[in-house]
């Protein structure tokens, strides 16, 4: 008879750790889940993070584009385009030196030499 006692025990303790078994099976998945979750640090997308503080966004100085081999600006057989210069501008303007810089003495009498021009053109204001 203490067999038949001594079996049963047996079992029920066999029952009881297999339950205990199962719980401990679930706890795990529930706790492999979140450490999952914790290896994934907050970004932009999941959270109020700046997306200029995520992890593995693309720097804005790395083009996606490919070099095609040519040099940069107007290639060769390209025919630019300018602004020309006004024919009548409204003001001439001549910029000559009134006195020598090193000596003070006046230059209105000494020869100049032509050196170059340039055109300004002022944006008349906008009137609503």
């Amino acid at each position: 008879m203490q067999e038949t006692t001594s079996m049963s025990s047996d079992k029920e303790i066999i029952q009881e750790l297999g339950q205990e078994i199962i719980e401990l099976k679930s706890i795990i998945v529930k706790l492999l889940a979140e450490i999952e979750d914790l290896k994934h640090p907050k970004n932009s997308k999941n959270s109020s993070v700046a997306p200029s503080n995520d992890q593995n966004r693309v720097l804005k100085n790395q083009s996606l584009r490919v070099s095609s081999g040519k040099k940069v600006g107007g290639q060769n057989g390209h025919k630019g385009t300018t602004l020309k210069m006004v024919e009548n501008p409204d003001i001439i303007i001549i910029h000559e030196p009134d006195f020598c810089n090193s000596c003070g003495n006046t230059l209105h009498d000494a020869p100049s030499e032509f050196i170059g021009r340039r055109q300004i053109i002022d944006i008349p204001p906008i009137k609503p």
